[in-house]
């Protein structure tokens, strides 16, 4: 009878661990998705930082042209 105690509990607590390894392999897929989501947005707003600085430059440089020193 002790026999077949000590495997049911090994049979459940190996259930157990299965599940805790699935969950923490959904949080790893969960983790990676936000990173490359968050390289998304670094390159999305890193973009447009480069284009307003390309337009400012164009602006300045536009103005400083056709308005010489006096």
């Amino acid at each position: 009878m002790r026999m077949q105690e000590s495997v049911g509990r090994l049979t459940e607590a190996v259930a157990s661990l299965k599940e805790q390894v699935k969950s923490h392999g959904d949080k790893i897929d969960g983790i990676g998705k936000d990173v490359h989501a968050a390289k998304v947005v670094i390159s999305v707003v890193g973009g447009l930082i480069v284009l307003v600085g390309g337009a400012i430059a164009w602006t300045v440089n536009t103005y400083i042209s056709t308005h010489p020193a006096k």
